[in-house]
């Protein structure tokens, strides 16, 4: 008999699913969904209760673009996650986003991580002992086999999330940003830093808060470019020089782009 479950439990597991999804194999996923489905089942026959409410009213919501999942095999990602979990090495078919048809492949996982919405697996290829990440949708077929996976030594995954181009980034080394924010596009420095230790001035004009100066030390990544370009010519990038030319030339570029002939 299943023991009762209570309504904090049913909240609980309610809201673990949209999280426990994304990360978990859909095979495995599919075994413990009765576990979600009790939990939706208490809630909503709890017809005036606070922690019904409360999961009618609480939402997460992406800060980015949504975009869709790329499809991905549910029984190569069944075997992939086995072999990260097992340890063991995989002979793999994967296709290169510039090859038109996959390639046999010996692979040791070494770990999964949900980028936006493509699952990539951290992993070495055949004779290469340097990790990379492949995503999850380019493998066409996987297998598991016999022998246990080769783990390059001191390897840590959140080492390599940071320094390896997870977040794609473009050098190890941090710059020394400097940009003005107009103070629409600013204040939320004030409550959401980008860094521990930023500096963020005010710039006053005639007793109000015209903008911001921020000063900041960042990784040089392209996330930190689309951060940046999002918020179009309500910042204007001051320091590193470098960075400063290549706005400039993205702006000469993409005015050529929008130039309307007569």
């Amino acid at each position: 008999v299943n023991p009762a479950m209570d309504p904090v439990e049913a909240l609980t597991l309610s809201l673990a699913k949209e999280y426990l999804a994304p990360i978990m194999p859909s095979k495995t996923f599919r075994r413990i969904s009765i576990f979600f489905n009790r939990a939706n089942s208490v809630l909503n026959q709890m017809e005036k209760s606070r922690i019904k409410r409360w999961r009618e009213r609480v939402r997460v919501v992406s800060q980015w673009q949504r975009l869709i999942p790329p499809k991905v095999d549910p029984e190569v990602e069944s075997e992939i996650y086995n072999g990260l979990f097992y340890g063991k090495q995989l002979e793999v078919n994967y296709q290169k986003k510039s090859s038109i048809a996959a390639e046999e492949r010996l692979v040791n996982p070494l770990g999964i991580v949900l980028h936006g919405v493509v699952h990539r697996l951290i992993c070495t290829m055949d004779l290469d002992p340097s990790p990379r990440h492949l995503p999850l949708h380019r493998f066409k077929s996987a297998k598991i086999l016999e022998k246990k996976a080769i783990e390059p030594k001191n390897f840590n995954i959140d080492n390599f999330i940071s320094e390896e181009n997870i977040g794609y980034l473009i050098s190890k080394r941090k710059i020394k940003l400097e940009a003005k924010f107009t103070s629409s596009a600013g204040f939320h420095l004030t409550e959401t830093p980008i860094t521990e230790d930023q500096t963020l001035k005010k710039i006053i004009d005639r007793g109000r808060i015209k903008g911001y100066t921020l000063k900041a030390q960042v990784f040089d990544s392209s996330q930190l470019r689309w951060w940046l370009l999002g918020f179009g010519p309500q910042v204007e990038v001051i320091r590193p020089e470098s960075l400063r030319k290549e706005f400039k030339d993205y702006v000469k570029d993409l005015s050529d782009v929008y130039k309307i002939s007569h």
